[in-house]
C-alpha cells in the first residue's frame, strides 16, 4: 500500500525529471544534409536508470548510421545508460528530409527511464517542425506548338539540379 501511494504521489505531481531538446537549422534544403542536435538532460535529484533515447523521423526521411551509409528508417534507439543528478547528455545524427518546398516535416524523440528506486518507466518527450525551404529540381517541359489529333507528339521533359548534395 506504501508503494502504491509513493507511485501515484509520483504520478500525480507535474515533476519533470528529464528535458529533451531539438536543435538543428530552421529550413534545409531538399535532400541535404543536416546535423540534428538532440539535448538530454537529468533534472531530478536521483539517478535516471535504464535510459533510451528513441528519435522518430518523418516517412521518406534519410539518417546517416556510424558506418556512413544512410537508410529510411522511421526510427532509432539509443541506449543512454545512466544520467546521474544534473546530467545533460547530447546526440547528433546526420539526416537528409525530403518534400515540397514549404512543406513541414516533424522529428520527435522521448527519453524514455526508470528513476532510481521505482520500477515503472517514464518518458520525456519533445517534438520539433522543419520546414523545407527549397527544392533543387526544376522541371522544363517542351511540346510542340500545334498538336494534331490522332497524331503521337513529341514531348520533352528536361530537369536540373541545383543541389549542394547528391540526389538519389
Amino acid at each position: 500500500a506504501g508503494g502504491a501511494l509513493l507511485v501515484f504521489l509520483y504520478l500525480g505531481s507535474e515533476r519533470r525529471e528529464a528535458e529533451v531538446e531539438i536543435g538543428g537549422r530552421e529550413a534545409p534544403e531538399a535532400g541535404e544534409p543536416f546535423t540534428l542536435p538532440i539535448v538530454f538532460r537529468n533534472t531530478s535529484s536521483v539517478n535516471l536508470e535504464e535510459a533510451d533515447l528513441a528519435i522518430v523521423f518523418p516517412e521518406g526521411a534519410l539518417v546517416r548510421d556510424g558506418s556512413g551509409s544512410e537508410r529510411s528508417l522511421p526510427r532509432i534507439v539509443q541506449r543512454i545508460g545512466t544520467l546521474r543528478p544534473g546530467e545533460e547528455g547530447r546526440r547528433e545524427i546526420m539526416v537528409r528530409l525530403f518534400g515540397r518546398e514549404g512543406e513541414t516535416q516533424e522529428i520527435g524523440a522521448s527519453l524514455l527511464y526508470r528513476p532510481e528506486g521505482l520500477r515503472a518507466r517514464f518518458s520525456s518527450q519533445a517534438s520539433r517542425s522543419f520546414m523545407i525551404g527549397r527544392v533543387p529540381l526544376s522541371l522544363f517541359w517542351e511540346i510542340t506548338e500545334h498538336v494534331t489529333p490522332r497524331r503521337d507528339v513529341p514531348i520533352t521533359l528536361r530537369y536540373s539540379s541545383q543541389s549542394r548534395s547528391r540526389l538519389d
